[in-house]
């Protein structure tokens, strides 16, 4: 076997379909004392798909690499996929933070219809992965369940403690309307809903749901003559004040010789008009 440079002997000239850019690839050249020539080229591109998110977070996804010749149609160059095993794949090596790789796959398909040509041949590399969605379960699931709990408590409060049911019912509404805008900003910028929107949806509407039934409860309790806690507190306030007047002794007034009186207790005068012996 020998090392030529690829720009001396003819070879297909491989490229990758719909990619955004990529490196200048290392190519080599082997001829063997048969005649047949090994092209190998370590090509690192970056390409785009397009990623259906409706199902966020807890989405999987498709990816189909396509590779084909440069300058030639599939009248006159047909690529073949020979000695590929999947099972020796190492998927978790393919994988990421964010992203695991299920499977891979290769197979040739001689005549397809491709942005550049109508017959093309190409090897179409299928790529399975799914989100890790440990992070968005932890950071934005997680705690929008444990709110809504939150916002059925007050319901199991006796009906007479309104300040502590509409205190915890108006904080549950308040924090998952700023815990709303905070994580926005980790939703993928769609035009269409996701599964995450549509959890976030029904979480506001059931808090926001359960306030709302906490007050229609308080306002047919008052109507049927129940007593609240307020209640209580107007009336315990009341009964102390009544209390503590009956509860005061009544102290002696004593005359002055210009006919007025002064009260002991509370040191206030009180002047009238009228004769000194009187």
């Amino acid at each position: 076997n020998r090392i030529v440079k690829p720009e001396s002997i003819w070879h297909p000239l491989l490229r990758v379909l719909k990619e955004r850019g990529h490196m200048e690839p290392l190519e080599t050249v082997r001829v063997a004392s048969s005649g047949e020539v090994t092209y190998t080229a370590h090509y690192d591109s970056e390409v785009w798909a397009e990623i259906d998110f409706r199902h966020y977070p807890f989405d999987s996804h498709k990816f189909v690499v396509d590779v084909s010749s440069y300058r030639y149609s599939a009248d006159r160059v047909i690529l073949n996929m020979t000695q590929f095993d999947p099972n020796r794949v190492n998927l978790e090596a393919l994988s990421g933070p964010m992203w695991r790789v299920v499977s891979f796959n290769q197979k040739s398909v001689p005549n397809k219809r491709t942005v550049y040509l109508d017959n093309d041949s190409v090897v179409e590399i299928e790529i399975y992965v799914k989100r890790r969605a440990i992070n968005p379960l932890v950071v934005m699931i997680l705690p929008m369940f444990l709110l809504g709990i939150l916002s059925t408590t007050p319901l199991f409060l006796a009906v007479e403690k309104f300040s502590d049911r509409a205190a915890i019912g108006a904080t549950g509404c308040f924090t998952i309307v700023m815990f709303f805008f905070v994580v926005n900003e980790y939703f993928p910028k769609m035009g269409y809903l996701t599964w995450l929107h549509y959890y976030t949806i029904f979480t506001n509407i059931y808090i926001f749901g359960a306030f709302f039934v906490i007050m229609v409860i308080q306002v047919v309790h008052k109507k049927l003559g129940g007593v609240t806690d307020l209640n209580w507190k107007e009336r315990w306030g009341g009964s102390q004040r009544q209390q503590q007047q009956q509860q005061q002794p009544s102290q002696p007034q004593q005359y002055n010789a210009t006919g007025s009186y002064q009260n002991r207790s509370t040191y206030s005068a009180v002047y009238y008009h009228g004769a000194a012996g009187m």
